[in-house]
């Protein structure tokens, strides 16, 4: 297949998964809650120390803090999307055992783990989605980290995975669920690398337009940590369209990957986590938030707080 066949077939795609994001723009009704951000945790502290965040964020908006740490990091960091080891679930660790070891790749949900802790360090709101594709018989999915910047008031999603973050037509930067409703709208939006300059966004937009297909397969519904914190701690929210069963298609996707695996011969620690999940998936209970979770402004407070108590100790 050539180039141009090659890009037929992805704006093909492109128009498909758009038109399911359009038929499905209704989210399920359910409690608008607020995530909880913890910037006090003593480990974050140690995790500066180790590792020169602030050097490497510098000074400017939340945004372009956490955009020259995805620019900083993306390279140090090799991808495995079939990581399955027993590495505890914190920037700190993940980053010992990655950063700079191109023999020791991790997933996206490590990588979004590593951003995610790096940006409460530097007292950036921040927390990690997962995003899913509607099939349930879809191998992949992906997660990635939003960041609220004080400064354009709005939720940006940032992605230390693919190394960048997407752009409207006006070059803002875009939330998760900005972009859900750009593809729906079949709107123009354009995958920038953190290493790349916005001068010719249309350039970038040829460039990187595999990233379009990729992003509007995986935007069909979320899943958001009810606490973004050190590790993890409590539990996760749905975020759904309006009558779509996720207990069902979860089930469906876990069993189906434990087939895909069996016949393609996938490690033992990959179908190990597969079979816990199955079992798993079966007796908990999903919990459904109202979309407006996704929307709204963090709880200041909550970083307000922290900065009192840290002045106080000084």
């Amino acid at each position: 297949m050539n180039k141009k066949d090659e890009r037929e077939v992805q704006e093909k795609l492109l128009n498909i998964y758009s038109g399911m994001l359009l038929a499905s723009e209704k989210f399920e009704d359910g409690p608008k809650e607020h995530t909880v951000y913890e910037f006090n945790c003593p480990e974050f502290k140690e995790l500066k120390l180790k590792y020169p965040l602030e050097e490497k964020a510098g000074k400017g908006s939340d945004f372009s803090k956490a955009v020259k740490l995805i620019k900083w990091l993306a390279p140090e960091l090799a991808h495995n999307g079939y990581y399955a080891k027993d590495i505890p679930m914190n920037a700190a660790s993940l980053l010992d055992y990655s950063f700079g070891k191109p023999e020791n790749g991790i997933n996206c949900v490590c990588k979004a783990k590593i951003l995610q802790e790096c940006c409460l360090a530097l007292n950036i709101f921040a927390r990690r989605v997962w995003m899913y594709p509607a099939s349930a018989y879809d191998e992949d999915n992906h997660c990635v980290t939003e960041i609220y910047d004080r400064k354009m008031k709005k939720w940006i999603m940032t992605d230390l995975s693919q190394g960048g973050y997407f752009v409207d037509d006006r070059k803002t930067p875009l939330s998760v669920l900005e972009l859900r409703e750009s593809f729906a709208e079949n709107t123009k939006v354009t995958f920038v690398l953190a290493k790349q300059s916005l001068n010719n966004v249309a350039a970038l937009y040829e460039k990187n337009f595999a990233q379009n297909v990729y992003f509007a397969k995986n935007l069909y519904y979320f899943c958001l940590e009810e606490v973004s914190t050190y590790g993890v701690r409590g539990g996760v929210r749905y975020v759904t369209p309006a009558g779509f069963d996720v207990k069902k298609v979860r089930l469906k996707n876990v069993g189906w990957n434990v087939k895909l695996g069996e016949r393609e011969h996938w490690n033992d620690e990959i179908m190990n986590a597969l079979t816990e999940a199955k079992d798993s998936f079966a007796t908990k209970e999903y919990h459904i938030s109202h979309i407006r979770t996704m929307q709204e402004e963090p709880d200041w407070k909550q970083l307000l707080n922290y900065n009192l108590a840290d002045l106080l100790k000084k």
